[in-house]
């Protein structure tokens, strides 16, 4: 039951996403497309002392990219010096395959210019951020595997973050960059440390359609303040030897700033009750909602593409009686916006490196001031 519903969760955020790149670049016939190949290299970041005996030897990844590259027809493609959208498959060969074996990805991209330079000249300065589900072959168990402390599960939420520069000759282009690569179930089944590799990649890549740029500027305007209300829900487990899930619930209330035509600046209230903490061994039986609800304060930022809302950002609590891992709390998501005032909420609730649970829900904005 437990694997149906990590299933479960991890599909669903895949798929949401995936339909809001798919709306992102509804009208395709005013993208670029290109496809690209990337070699990769990198090794396992052993962040906890007891990961210590996990890296062997160097990760040996391969990355094929589909990309639909905007040019410049609506307002925000503007603002965002013409994103690129794709799908990737990965593939990443490691070493300690006793332990860890090899790792498999699908994933949707998006690559932000950092400036705009491909219209006059070669080089280009990329930036990227990929969001999708990893399959590991070997996870924790305590019979079989038991040295694999860091994943207790197959199926995965796979996240990559990188950065590049790239050369251009006519529809042809080559790449030199970094990029940080995790894996995490987000609490869901323990153990679940999480896989991060740094690696160097290299890439070669060609245009499969070719399209003009639009030039004449296009007038993108959204509101300066809006108030962001969501509810959401999650599962997660303790404890490696404890098989029950818990659920978590949470209501948050953030007001958002614009910065420019590309940022947004969060500030908020997160309440969370989290059924997980009435659970722990050294919890007391019988303890009230109050002991266990959490109440944080939130500060983050925002990269705001046509529908779609990337984010990042760190809390404090304000009441946390059981506090298992501590007074900060961060966040790393998105949300996708379906019509004018609801949208989709999704993001890994995480201590430091540690992710905590997967949250998912609705939300919905009210514009203050335009």
């Amino acid at each position: 039951m437990r694997k149906q519903v990590v299933f479960s969760f991890t599909l669903l955020f895949l798929l949401i996403f995936q339909q809001g790149l798919a709306q992102t670049i509804a009208n395709l016939k005013d993208y670029a497309q290109s496809i690209d190949f990337k070699y990769k290299t990198g090794f396992l970041l052993a962040h906890r002392e007891s990961m210590a005996h996990l890296p062997m030897s160097h990760f040996h990844s391969f990355e094929m990219t589909y990309n639909f590259e905007s040019r410049g027809h609506r307002g925000w493609e503007q603002a965002h010096n013409n994103p690129k959208f794709g799908i990737s498959a990965l593939v990443m060969l490691n070493a300690n395959q006793e332990v860890l074996g090899n790792s498999y990805g699908l994933s949707g991209r998006v690559t932000l210019p950092k400036r705009n330079w491909g219209r006059n000249k070669n080089w280009y300065w990329l930036n990227d951020m990929s969001f999708g589900l990893g399959y590991l072959e070997r996870k924790f168990d305590l019979l079989e595997n038991p040295k694999n402390v860091a994943i207790g599960s197959h199926v995965n939420l796979l996240i990559i973050l990188g950065t590049e520069f790239q050369y251009r000759n006519e529809n042809r282009y080559v790449s030199l960059g970094i990029d940080f690569t995790h894996f995490s179930n987000s609490g869901t089944i323990k153990p679940n440390l999480g896989l991060n590799i740094p690696s160097i990649r290299v890439g070669v890549g060609f245009m499969t359609k070719t399209q003009s740029f639009h030039d004449e500027i296009i007038p993108f305007d959204r509101a300066d303040l809006e108030l962001v209300i969501f509810g959401a829900a999650s599962l997660k487990n303790n404890y490696e030897f404890q098989k029950q899930l818990f659920p978590v619930f949470g209501l948050s209330t953030h007001l958002t700033k614009a910065q420019g035509k590309r940022f947004r600046y969060a500030y908020g209230l997160d309440l969370t009750y989290n059924e997980a903490n009435r659970n722990f061994i050294t919890s007391p039986l019988n303890q009230s909602i109050w002991r266990t609800a959490q109440i944080g304060i939130y500060n983050g930022w925002e990269l705001d593409i046509n529908k779609c809302v990337f984010f990042v950002g760190m809390g404090a609590y304000l009441h946390n009686r059981v506090n298992p891992f501590g007074w900060f709390y961060h966040r790393f998501g998105g949300r996708y916006h379906f019509g004018k005032k609801w949208y989709w909420h999704g993001s890994v609730r995480s201590h430091w490196a540690k992710a905590d649970f997967f949250e998912t829900g609705l939300g919905y904005r009210i514009s203050i001031r335009q």
